[in-house]
């Protein structure tokens, strides 16, 4: 059985992801595709409450409030929303960082008529 190109690249990639890979990092991808949610909206909307709950918890077990590491993200799409968030290690828990996300679709995919959607919970009725 002969080895292409691409099944070695793919075999390079997986161990390289492999040997590089923390498990104390973990990635949280935001995804919503259909709607008018500007860059970066879904982004900020979903996020403000896991900061805000990581910061009530950092308070009350004697850590600084601040969980943010690094914030970027821009109203006008031209980059990738990215937050990192440091989770302490607490007690028997290790340490972890949490790096955020949105995989924004919205300007590339349009909403369903209004005919198609009641089409749709017409057909999805009975099983509900």
């Amino acid at each position: 059985m002969a080895i292409t190109a691409q099944d070695y690249q793919a075999t390079a990639l997986t161990r390289t992801a492999q040997r590089d890979a923390d498990p104390n990092r973990i990635g949280i991808v935001f995804v919503h595709g259909i709607g008018t949610q500007q860059p970066s909206e879904t982004f900020l909307d979903w996020s403000k409450p896991i900061v805000r709950i990581l910061t009530t918890w950092r308070i009350e077990h004697g850590f600084t409030p601040d969980p943010v590491i690094k914030s970027e993200f821009s109203f006008s799409g031209s980059s990738q929303p990215y937050l990192e968030l440091d989770l302490p290690a607490f007690e028997d828990h290790p340490g972890r960082r949490w790096v955020i996300t949105e995989a924004w679709w919205a300007a590339r995919l349009r909403s369903p008529s209004l005919g198609d959607a009641a089409t749709y919970v017409r057909h999805a009725l009975p099983q509900i």
